[in-house]
């Protein structure tokens, strides 16, 4: 099974570094749920608090965050093992 354009996409914008992800992501593997849970952030760290130099600082990385756990969600309504 294929993933959607927008899920690829995505993964590729947001993992940019990541080749392996990219080619699951393009083949339409079931292990790229491996890489995205993996790599999902469950928070900011303290010390990336202690050592923000604004609220806009803190405010981006979560939202990078957020939007990682979101295309995780994501993956999972496009689990090819669930067909």
């Amino acid at each position: 099974m294929a993933y959607t354009k927008e899920l690829i996409d995505e993964v590729k914008e947001l993992y940019p570094d990541s080749q392996a992800m990219h080619e699951l992501a393009d083949n339409g593997s079931a292990f790229l749920v491996r890489y995205l849970d993996d790599s999902s952030p469950t928070g900011i760290g303290l010390n990336e608090i202690l050592l923000a130099t604004s609220l806009d600082e803190l405010q981006k990385k979560a939202r990078l965050a957020k939007r990682k756990l979101e295309l995780y969600q994501k993956w999972q309504l496009q689990d090819p093992r669930r067909k």
